[in-house]
């Protein structure tokens, strides 16, 4: 899988980011960084093997687009983080089982467990805390990713589509 973060004014946020991802329990083959301004990737280290970072139109539609230039036809499975999102440990793992198994499914999208947009903001210390605490507890393998939601209701800050049905 590949993933691509859009970022803007978040360096230091966007490289915990990174960070994560690489502790994911079926890390991705590569993740893509994309930010509107030197400045926002300025933390990140270019020189990263599994790492591309690149500087790309402001917004971000047009930043996962221009991720999606990037990765190609290389990947079987595209996800999609906001540089602020702090996923699960099993995030990766239990997205590649839910699309193995179930080859009808074209996207899947992530639990929120809480959405610092409406509120005054979750520090990346009280976002990790609770998402560590929700990986310790017994779950099974595919909890946490929603197999069934609305057309055009996957939550953009989580979510993750087979290539074959982005084209």
């Amino acid at each position: 899988s590949a993933v691509i973060i859009s970022t803007r004014g978040r360096p230091d946020i966007v490289r915990a980011t990174v960070a994560a991802l690489k502790r994911q329990t079926a890390p991705p083959a590569r993740v893509f960084v994309i930010g509107s301004a030197p400045c926002d990737v300025a933390e990140l280290d270019p020189c990263d093997p599994w790492l591309t970072v690149k500087i790309g139109r402001p917004g971000s539609s047009f930043q996962r687009n221009d991720g999606l230039a990037l990765v190609g036809d290389r990947y079987s499975y595209i996800v999609f983080f906001d540089d602020d999102f702090v996923p699960s440990r099993f995030w990766l793992e239990r997205m590649e089982r839910i699309f193995a198994a179930n080859p009808n499914i074209a996207g899947v999208t992530g639990h929120v467990l809480a959405d610092g947009t409406r509120t005054s903001g979750i520090g990346l210390a009280e976002a990790t805390a609770a998402v560590a605490e929700r990986d310790n507890l017994t779950e099974p393998m595919g909890a946490g990713l929603e197999r069934r939601f609305g057309y055009g209701s996957n939550v953009g800050c989580n979510m993750a589509y087979r290539a074959s049905a982005i084209g």
